[in-house]
């Protein structure tokens, strides 16, 4: 299983991370965006889990007000999302009110409403 400073080191060749140094599961890029954001609009798994063990906020407000949650939701990660409410991630409105499984709907991204409505 892979470490916390590994999983950093691979989100610093994400866009949004390029030339961040990050030191810390509370550190946050330009929008507001934590490591766990990242990791969880990309579907992994392993890294959400080994990042909420690691004391990562699964709840985390980033940009636009989304949660890790809203990330996976947003990006179409039907594992994600049940996944992060295994977790524990709770239900929260985002920046326009829309709950993750809105935001999912609005999107037309079927797996995670499937996913979200199940894992509630």
């Amino acid at each position: 299983m892979r470490d916390i400073e590994i999983i950093f080191r691979e989100i610093e060749n994400v866009p949004d991370f390029t030339g961040h140094n990050i030191d810390s599961l509370k550190y946050t890029n330009g929008y507001g965006d934590t490591p766990l954001h990242i990791v969880s609009s990309c579907g992994k798994r392993e890294a959400s889990g080994i990042s909420v063990s690691a004391g990562a906020n699964v709840d985390a407000i980033g940009e636009s007000g989304f949660t890790p949650l809203d990330c996976a939701a947003e990006q179409n990660k039907p594992d994600g999302v049940v996944f992060l409410r295994r977790l524990g991630a709770k239900t929260i409105h985002d920046s326009g009110g829309e709950t993750p499984l809105e935001l999912a709907f609005s999107l037309g991204n079927k797996e995670a409403v499937n996913a979200r409505s199940q894992s509630i």
